[in-house]
């Protein structure tokens, strides 16, 4: 098993922003000969993230991504020093 949850700090590799959206499910009721249809509509917000590369407790190189917050995600730059915590 990989040990990227021990990475607590290291260099950013990339960042991502993650627009607002919506979709659609639809599920079927079965109503006697008659299947009646249930609409389901699911909001995801916005996000971003951080991938930044660093030590594991192992000792090994790995690489992690986390969420984080916009005005982090502002404050950071690809090649910056980045700490989890």
């Amino acid at each position: 098993e990989l040990d990227t949850a021990s990475v607590k700090s290291g260099v950013v590799e990339s960042r991502s922003y993650h627009p607002e959206y919506t979709y659609t499910i639809t599920t079927f009721i079965p109503a006697g000969d008659i299947l009646i249809p249930q609409i389901h509509t699911h909001y995801v917000p916005e996000s971003w993230t951080v991938t930044f590369r660093g030590k594991a407790k192992s000792g090994a190189d790995r690489s992690r991504t986390v969420s984080v917050d916009r005005w982090r995600y502002d404050a950071t730059e690809v090649g910056s020093q980045f700490n989890a915590d």
